[in-house]
């Protein structure tokens, strides 16, 4: 698993998505309504939309909040 946590300043809908490092969207991973300063935890368990383990390779999950968005690579190698 990936695991990114973040607390974001003020309330609103928080998505996250997992991206290859060309652009292709590999899958959505968190949509959701959070409070103001709500510790919250996001989790890609390394698998694609149809359910298969992702590939070897580099990713990006690019995390957006109502005040702040936020790219993050994840370099998975089995």
């Amino acid at each position: 698993e990936a695991k990114i946590y973040i607390r974001p300043s003020t309330s609103g809908r928080i998505v996250a998505n997992v991206y290859t490092i060309a652009g292709v969207l590999v899958r959505a991973i968190y949509d959701r309504d959070v409070v103001e300063n709500e510790l919250v935890e996001i989790t890609w368990d390394l698998r694609v939309d149809n359910g298969f383990e992702a590939a070897n390779g580099m990713y990006i999950i690019r995390v957006g909040t109502p005040s702040i968005s936020r790219n993050v690579l994840v370099i998975l190698r089995r």
